[in-house]
């Protein structure tokens, strides 16, 4: 009996043998590449590295060929495996994060537009499930994403600012209308989102403000004047609704202000009578009465029955106003002194 002929009949011999006793030639095996595991291991590596670009190219022919079926066995294989998956990745990424992180640079400018392409379409036909992970996600990991949000932007701000300040300049007009339309929608929840983080942070944000401001005080200083005439009436009702709102902690300021700048008071009340002597014109007590009559012992601005008069001029000595009698009129305290030395008093 030739080498050939015992060779083929010991295959014949072990077939049949497995055919007959199949759950012991299994368990035999078994056993066997559990003892040498490390052994078949290095044989499969050695066979794969060597015969790398055949191995890819048939499995790529199969997989076209039987996409779907490849991917179900994917599928199920990922859901009976998916922790030992998930370490062993992030096992394999830890130890070779650099040499990995440089392939999929040089992969991705080689292919970013085809990328851009199929991540496009994708998104098209899962945007409600991408959204709602993501939502889902970042609740669960809030604080983490928060802290490598701010390490990575420490590490990267140069590099980030610039990228930003480049698609801004490129999709301004498209960002803004996205912003107004985004605003539009969300007034409310934008609303409560900026109160609540105001409350949460008053003092980082009063501090922030008032270095800002000494820094750019030239610059504030000519984009206040700038918006004030452009928007006379805005800038008039906001100040009337704070002085309305804030009167007494106005009033406080205002007497601690007193209190510290003693000299500056003095100064101004020199000035202040300055202007009054300097004013044209006079009125005499004939013309108070004159005026009472004349506004039926009324305010001028707010109506209301005097019972004690402030002696009021419409325009301002500060404004150039004079002491003649069509420059007087009798106004309450609180009226006078609300309208200060402004022209109008449209919030009394």
């Amino acid at each position: 009996m030739t080498d050939a002929e015992r060779k083929r009949k010991a295959v014949e011999y072990q077939r049949r043998y497995a055919m007959a006793h199949p759950d012991r030639v299994k368990a035999r095996k078994k056993k066997w590449a559990e003892k040498n595991r490390e052994r078949i291991r290095a044989q499969n590596r050695a066979y794969y590295l060597a015969n790398k670009a055949q191995i890819l190219k048939k499995n790529r022919a199969w997989a076209a060929t039987n996409r779907a079926r490849y991917l179900a066995r994917k599928r199920e294989y990922w859901k009976a495996n998916r922790d030992r998956m998930r370490a062993k990745k992030k096992a394999h990424y830890h130890a070779n994060r650099e040499a990995l992180r440089v392939r999929a640079k040089e992969y991705y400018q080689l292919n970013k537009e085809n990328i851009k392409a199929k991540v496009r379409v994708y998104y098209k036909k899962n945007k409600d499930r991408i959204a709602s992970y993501s939502r889902h996600h970042y609740l669960a990991n809030r604080e983490a994403k928060q802290t490598y949000d701010r390490v990575y932007y420490e590490k990267n701000r140069p590099r980030i600012n610039a990228r930003n300040k480049e698609y801004y300049a490129q999709h301004n007009k498209a960002l803004k209308l996205a912003a107004k339309l985004w605003r539009e929608r969300n007034r409310e929840t934008n609303l409560a989102a900026k109160r609540e983080y105001h409350r949460a942070n008053r003092d980082k944000i009063n501090k922030r403000t008032r270095d800002w401001m000494i820094q750019n005080r030239a610059r504030r200083r000519s984009y206040v004047r700038t918006y004030s005439k452009t928007n006379p009436e805005k800038v008039l009702r906001w100040q009337e609704n704070y002085r309305e709102k804030n009167r007494d902690s106005i009033r406080k300021r205002q007497q601690q202000w007193s209190k510290d700048n003693p000299e500056k008071v003095s100064q101004n009340v020199i000035a202040n009578t300055i202007r009054r002597r300097k004013a044209e014109g006079k009125y005499t007590d004939a013309d108070l009465q004159a005026k009472l009559i004349e506004q039926s012992g009324r305010c001028f601005y707010c109506f209301q029955p005097l019972r004690q008069y402030h002696v009021e001029h419409i325009i301002p000595i500060s404004k150039g106003g004079s002491h003649w009698p069509y420059n007087i009129a009798l106004a309450c305290p609180p009226c006078n002194l609300r309208k200060g030395s402004k022209i109008s008093c449209s919030g009394a």
